[in-house]
């Protein structure tokens, strides 16, 4: 899957097991004249497709095992602690092709959310996916299951509202402020974290601003110099707005070139809380 994030990027294994016949039954004595025949046991049977798992099931993962390729988590109760919520299960001939689960995924997740692509970057929930394991690849599996999950701060998932979850989170205020991107300090600072604003925070993301590629096309890192003046004036210009005042404080975090790489080509603009 790919994760974006700040949040958790999953690629599924490409493992494909080889499937094993029954065996023949007992060699008959064959008529005078003729060859000899074997004659399939009609006791041996093939091994059950693995049905998918269930819709709109809630799981209590932990940030481990959000990010494995596959999941022998049993459901738990929706109305009882949770942090993963599956928002969509779905069929593909190669359940294993990480490419297209994560873009399938993440689409599914963010049509779950709602907002706009600005509050989906500020907040902290994130899709993970999951494929059948190895020996129901092996039997036939072909399903996938797409998760909502939050990360409530460094490889620690935040619990998912109780009962039921309807589309639209980020549509909802309440629900749009427990889950968005906050930190403990101040962004380049030793004590910088990322947490919910549900938890102890110093400061929080105000809006995220796009970084322009290098000269060598869209996919080239513009070197962390040219990152940085991308978005510090028009952050400082931002905070101004907000406060309206000339020395307002305001921090920019600009992406790292491991972060370019996975797809994040903007930056964000943090204010004190």
């Amino acid at each position: 899957m790919t994760r974006a994030l700040p949040a958790l990027v999953v690629l599924l294994a490409l493992v494909l097991a080889a499937c094993t016949g029954g065996e023949g039954a007992p060699e008959r004595p064959a008529p005078t004249g003729a060859g000899t025949a074997t004659e399939a046991d009609p006791t041996a049977t093939a091994e059950p497709v693995p049905p998918p798992p269930p819709d709109d099931a809630c799981y209590a993962l932990t940030a481990e095992q959000a990010t494995a390729t596959a999941s022998d988590a049993d459901p738990v109760r929706c109305r009882s602690a949770h942090t993963a919520r599956t928002v969509h299960v779905g069929n593909h001939p190669d359940p294993t092709d990480g490419d297209h689960l994560a873009g399938v995924c993440t689409r599914r997740v963010d049509r779950f959310l709602g907002g706009s692509r600005d509050d989906r970057r500020l907040s902290r929930f994130t899709a993970v996916w999951f494929g059948p394991d190895d020996t129901q690849v092996a039997a036939g599996a072909t399903w996938f299951r797409c998760d909502l999950v939050a990360v409530e701060r460094p490889e620690t998932l935040a619990e998912l509202p109780r009962g039921p979850l309807r589309a639209g989170v980020l549509d909802r205020a309440r629900l749009a402020r427990r889950y968005a991107l906050c930190a403990t300090a101040a962004p380049g600072t030793p004590g910088f974290a990322r947490v919910t604003c549900e938890q102890t925070h110093r400061w929080r993301a105000l809006t995220t601003l796009a970084v322009a590629p290098g000269a060598g096309g869209r996919a080239d890192y513009p070197g962390s110099r040219a990152a940085r003046r991308a978005g510090e004036d028009r952050c400082r210009q931002a905070v101004r707005d907000l406060s309206s005042a000339q020395r307002a404080r305001y921090g920019w975090e600009w992406p790292t070139r491991e972060q370019w790489r996975s797809g994040q080509r903007y930056g964000y603009c943090w204010v004190p809380a």
